[in-house]
């Protein structure tokens, strides 16, 4: 019995050596799988960051782009509104220009009739002070005051004539309805005249 003893000790020995060995190697594989895995994952982890750097590039890259076209479209749009402006200025000053024409054309013809009319109504005064020099003692006095008085508004609207010339463009239409208006009565005071001499 002894040497069934003897025999199962050593086979527990062995067995035992058997399994403190493999417990060695199954840590020692253990070991080396955790090493590569570990190796896959920061292979992975850096290949991720890889991908995620060119990413970020492209996109950046794409941005700078779209802001490049951005800003050449609004420099566009500047320069064609600058240019739509001086167009306008451009036009108005033109407008301006061709009123202020047309203004001092106005006043011009306006004058030129104005000259004329009042020359002929000193030309009608001149005549009816020979008649009044050869009228009635009577109504000598009163025609002369008359005509004095006509003279007087004449060179008045003279010199209306020659204020009118610094007149706004407003102002022309109201000066010929004034002036029409006291040149009616002008020319009716003078008919009167004439027909008591």
């Amino acid at each position: 019995m002894i040497r069934v003893d003897k025999a199962w000790l050593l086979a527990v020995c062995l067995a035992g050596t058997a399994c403190a060995r493999s417990a060695e190697q199954e840590s020692a594989e253990a070991l080396q799988e955790e090493q590569k895995a570990q190796a896959a994952a920061n292979e992975a982890a850096a290949d991720v960051k890889k991908e995620i750097d060119a990413a970020n590039r492209e996109a950046a890259e794409k941005t700078s782009e779209a802001n490049r076209d951005a800003n050449e479209r609004v420099a566009d749009a500047t320069r064609e509104g600058a240019d739509k402006i001086a167009d306008a200025r451009k036009d108005a000053d033109e407008a301006a220009g061709d009123a202020a024409k047309a203004l001092q054309a106005a006043r011009t013809d306006l004058r030129k009739s104005v000259d004329k009319q009042l020359d002929d109504i000193n030309e009608r005064i001149g005549k009816l002070r020979e008649k009044i020099a050869t009228a009635k003692p009577e109504v000598k006095t009163d025609l002369t005051n008359q005509t004095n008085e006509l003279e007087k508004r004449t060179s008045t609207l003279r010199g209306d004539v020659r204020a009118f010339e610094t007149e706004t463009a407003t102002n022309v239409e109201d000066f010929r309805k004034r002036f029409e208006a006291s040149m009616a009565d002008l020319k009716k005071k003078l008919d009167q005249l004439e027909s008591r001499t």
